[in-house]
């Protein structure tokens, strides 16, 4: 019994930190990204509820999808930092956030799609509440 009302808080303590707007807009960009990036629903849940980038690489692919249909990165793997403040102040980032998230994730690696993941990534570790979704 203890179990069951442990799982039920940590989901519903993972579900309350995006509110439904953003959280439904979020799935609704990624069941669009399932036909180019497909990832399993069990990775998908797992990582809306531990907040940890495994880096698998159907994963990989998919962040980098919704990455590009919100604007935040472009196919070529730029990072577009306009939009990125824009969407930590509306999950009201205080501006030292903003300034981390500036300095230390917004770094051009080897391949488009790692950029994507390693930025959200980053940006999740200093905002856990950011959503790239609108």
């Amino acid at each position: 019994m203890k179990l069951l009302v442990c799982c039920f808080l940590l989901i519903t303590s993972t579900l309350a930190i995006l509110d439904p707007s953003r959280q439904a807009k979020l799935d609704q960009l990624s069941d669009e990204c399932q036909s180019e990036s497909p990832v399993s629903a069990e990775t998908l849940n797992k990582l809306r509820q531990t907040e940890q980038f495994e880096e698998i690489p159907a994963l990989q692919k998919h962040i980098f999808c919704v990455l590009k249909k919100t604007g935040i990165v472009s196919e070529s793997g730029d990072i577009n930092i306009d939009v990125v403040k824009t969407k930590l102040k509306k999950v009201n980032a205080s501006d030292e956030t903003v300034n981390a998230v500036e300095q230390q994730c917004v770094v051009k690696k080897d391949t488009p799609v790692v950029t994507g993941f390693e930025l959200m990534k980053c940006v999740y570790s200093k905002q856990s509440n950011f959503s790239p979704a609108d």
